[in-house]
This record gives C-alpha cells, sequence and structure tokens, in this order.
C-alpha cells in the first residue's frame, strides 16, 4: 500500500477530489477504497463520501499496483467486459506474481477471465467474460471466428501493396521464442494463417496500414508481415533495426484497435451482433 495526500482546496465530495486528483482510478476502485476505510479526513478514518472543506487533509491508501497500470473499460455489461490493454502490460502469464492485465480486471471483477491475448507490447482491445455462461459462449464465438479483429500499424518496406490477402505457415521456435513463417507445413506444428491488409496513408519510407486477423498466430502480424518484406516499425524481435533505430522507436506500432460482432448462432451474446468497438491509435513516427 502507498499513501497520497491531497489538500482539499474547494468544497467538494471526498470522491469528487479523488476522481480530480486520480484519473486512473475509477468509481468501482473508489467505492473499494471507501469500504474498506482506506481514506483519512484530518487524521480520521472515514467510509462515506463526505463534504470537505477547504485546507482539509485527505489521505488515501491505496495498492500501489492501481497507479502502474490503468486499463480503460471500453465496453460493459453482465456478461463482458472490453477492455484497452496499454503497452508494458502483459494479458495473462503463468507466472503467479506477475501483475497482468487479467489481475488488474479482476481487483473489481473477480469473476472476469480473459478470452485472449495481445503481446505485451502490443496496445489494444481485450475481451472478457463476466460469468461462466458467457465464458462458454465466447469460446464458441472465437472458434467460429465471430468476432473480427483488426488492427492498425506503421510499417516499412519496399513490399507494401495497396491491398493484400497473406496467407502462410507458422510454426512456434519455443527455444527461441519466435515463430517461423513459410509457404508450406515443415512440421506437425505448423498451423495456417491468413490476414489481409490495406495501406491507409504513406509519410516519406513509413505506411500506415489497416490489418484484418483472420487467424489468430502466435505474433502472427509482425512476423507473417515481416516474410513478405514489410516490417513493423519498432519491433525488435522481427523488425528493421535501422528504421527502429532512425526513428528511436523502441515498441511495436501495432494496435488493436477494432473488434466487430458477427454473431450467427442462437447465443447468449446475440444481442452484440453487428456492433463495433474502437479505440484511437496513437503512433510516435506517424503524427
Amino acid at each position: 500500500m502507498i499513501k497520497k495526500v491531497i489538500i482539499n482546496s474547494k468544497e467538494q465530495t471526498v470522491k469528487n477530489l479523488i476522481l480530480l486528483s486520480f484519473p486512473q482510478l475509477n468509481s468501482k476502485q473508489i467505492l473499494k477504497i471507501f469500504k474498506n476505510k482506506d481514506i483519512k479526513i484530518n487524521g480520521v478514518r472515514i467510509k462515506e463520501n463526505l463534504l470537505l472543506k477547504k485546507e482539509d487533509v485527505v489521505e488515501l491508501f491505496v495498492d500501489e499496483k492501481l497507479f502502474q497500470f490503468n486499463p480503460k473499460i471500453v465496453y460493459e455489461d453482465e456478461n463482458i467486459l472490453i477492455v484497452e490493454k496499454p503497452i508494458k502490460c502483459e494479458t495473462v502469464s503463468l507466472d503467479k506474481n506477475a501483475y497482468t492485465l487479467e489481475k488488474i480486471i479482476q481487483i473489481n471483477y473477480p469473476n472476469a477471465r480473459v478470452l485472449h491475448r495481445l503481446d505485451i507490447n502490443t496496445k489494444g482491445l481485450v475481451i472478457f467474460s463476466l460469468n461462466n455462461k458467457s465464458y462458454d459462449c465466447l469460446l464458441k464465438i472465437f472458434k467460429n471466428h465471430e468476432i473480427e479483429k483488426y488492427y492498425k500499424a506503421v510499417v516499412c518496406g519496399k513490399n507494401v501493396e495497396n491491398f493484400a490477402v497473406l496467407k502462410d505457415y507458422i510454426t512456434k521456435n519455443t527455444s527461441k521464442n519466435i515463430v517461423e513463417v513459410s509457404n508450406k507445413k515443415i512440421s506437425n506444428n505448423s498451423r495456417f494463417a491468413i490476414l489481409e491488409y490495406k495501406c491507409l496513408q504513406q509519410k516519406n519510407e513509413l505506411f500506415l496500414i489497416c490489418i484484418k486477423l483472420i487467424t489468430g498466430r502466435t505474433h502472427q502480424i509482425r512476423a507473417q508481415l515481416a516474410k513478405h518484406g514489410i516490417f513493423v516499425v519498432g519491433d525488435g524481435k522481427y523488425g528493421d533495426k535501422i528504421i527502429n533505430r532512425q526513428y528511436n522507436i523502441k515498441y511495436q506500432q501495432l494496435c488493436a484497435y477494432k473488434l466487430k460482432f458477427k454473431i450467427q448462432s442462437n447465443s447468449l451474446l446475440k444481442y452484440l451482433n453487428n456492433l463495433d468497438f474502437e479505440i484511437e491509435c496513437n503512433f510516435d513516427c506517424f503524427k
């Protein structure tokens, strides 16, 4: 736990002061702070949203991890949650001590379970189930490819086309923590991979592209594009190191910016059919 001290400057409620002072905290987190009596006013612990006077001293005791990452809730209902994952935040991890997106979300949504993942340095939309029925339903929806996933990326390379469909096979190399891309199966573990992209804009040697990910293989976008001579700027694993140094970009310029529900089955989540959820992509090297 860490202590945050605020000197109140006007007449307002405690909750309003906290929201203004710490925008990374949401209403549910603040309610939990009240419930646990993790607030002091002038040295006295409180559990109610009292009216403050000018010069009141407010002490807030919170988990420091709440200030490390601040995932934004894009959509919420009784069944699912759609969250904007920041970069440098793992979606899930086998390491029980790792502070992941799933653990952050479970602070306020204890039953939340993640359905898919993004690479640690990829920003974008991630879906969580909030109950067992929606979890089972989402598993089927993902299996049936009833959610379309769209990305934007800043790339470089001489082979960028206005529109292209890439079809390859991807094989994991676990010893090197990379994937290998080939035009045919090279082992029983090779899996078919397909994506399509279109070029939105060009700026000098850089291109802004939109990608529709049809299969969701490990490192697919970065590795498959690189196989075809197109490199995601900032990608230290599959990218162009010269371009990365030139633009001083340390994280891949890749964002999972849109999800589109195309639910064909008569499921619990049928009400989401034809809904789009979208976030802004702000790329350091393409402004």
